[in-house]
């Protein structure tokens, strides 16, 4: 047997009235997480903040046989010498080689994207004065050369092969093959 205060509570109350909080908060709180979440980066100022960075502009060589390439001769510093590279695609490989005639100081080299406060790599040359790095990228890539001294001189090779776009079967099909 049900109480007659409870009989009377239930009929009062409309089916809204329990969750009409609820309903209306959880995609309001919901909709300001998702936005400061996501413009968070935005608001630091990490994205869209291209750093002022030297282009590097890849050409073919006839000496080598595919890909394009640049050599860059500069010299880093403690501050870091920014460059840029456009353009490239993911089914590319891409060559980094740094080498400096200073063995007993490395240069640091951080590869970054999107986020200028975190590289996506950071490595130094070896004891022997140089570095190598291998990797795939889509898009810009940004490199960033670090020194400990005030300056320090450097040779930069970067080269891009050619796109290697994997082989594709035809996406139609004609005649009674598709039945």
């Amino acid at each position: 047997m049900i109480p007659k205060q409870l009989v009377a509570i239930e009929r009062s109350r409309t089916p809204l009235d329990g969750r009409l909080a609820f309903d209306l908060v959880w995609p309001l709180m919901t909709l300001i997480v998702v936005f400061a979440i996501g413009f968070a980066p935005v608001a630091r100022g990490e994205i869209f903040d291209e750093p002022d960075a030297f282009q590097i502009d890849l050409r073919e060589d006839p000496a080598v046989p595919r890909g394009k390439l640049a050599i860059v001769e500069g010299a880093a510093t403690r501050d870091g010498v920014w460059m840029k590279v456009a353009g490239l695609s993911v089914s590319q490989t891409v060559l980094v080689a740094l080498e400096t005639a200073e063995k007993d100081s490395p240069i640091i080299l951080e590869l970054r994207k999107v986020y200028w406060d975190e590289p996506l790599r950071r490595v130094s040359t070896e004891a022997d004065g140089t570095r190598e790095e291998r990797f795939r990228v889509q898009g810009d890539l940004y490199l960033r050369l670090v020194s400990s001294r005030a300056e320090q001189e450097f040779v930069l090779l970067v080269w891009v092969d050619d796109k290697q776009e994997p082989p594709m079967p035809p996406v139609l099909v004609t005649g009674n093959r598709g039945q």
